[in-house]
């Protein structure tokens, strides 16, 4: 079972919705379907057992269990991440509400731009750092990058040359 959540329920939906898609175009090859009773973007299960429910930082996830608990970008923009007020709502939430859903040996995984110190993950790191990895990915490469990039190298150049990291 997997709860996928972001700063933003519709948001999160998205998320749910592409990997429903996922499964339903090549479930026949990876040996998994839908059940036809649950098929919403923002919850759908599988009849071997397993599904996905997907809410906003905030929402109700009371009452589901995650074996994989994904957390992607708590916080949606500079304004909200420099605002003690929402940067505690995303802690408390965490620690209340969606840390209570983690079925025993589940892994949780957080995703975001860190945008401030005392966001979540600061929050993690300092409070709670036996249990979290930190892996880094800046736009730029630094000495010892995980993906072993030369140092100043974009992380995806594709889209954002260094010219335009730069800037």
């Amino acid at each position: 079972n997997v709860i996928l959540t972001s700063y933003e329920a519709d948001f999160a939906a998205t998320w749910g919705r592409q990997v429903r898609n996922l499964i339903t175009e090549h479930g026949p090859t990876l040996g998994i379907s839908l059940t036809n009773d649950s098929k919403a973007a923002d919850r759908w299960n599988t009849p071997q057992g397993g599904g996905m429910v997907t809410a906003g930082v905030g929402g109700p996830i009371t009452g589901r269990g995650g074996h994989l608990i994904i957390v992607d970008d708590p916080i949606k923009n500079s304004q909200e991440a420099y605002s003690e007020t929402h940067r505690r709502k995303a802690i408390e939430w965490f620690n209340s509400t969606l840390y209570t859903r983690a079925e025993p040996g589940a892994t949780i995984i957080v995703l975001m731009t860190r945008w401030h110190e005392g966001d979540l993950a600061g929050h993690l790191l300092t409070n709670h750092e036996e249990k979290w990895t930190e892996i880094r990915l800046p736009a730029l490469a630094e000495e010892g990058d995980p993906l072993g990039r030369a140092i100043g190298e974009p992380l995806c150049s594709d889209r954002f040359s260094v010219t335009a990291l730069e800037d």
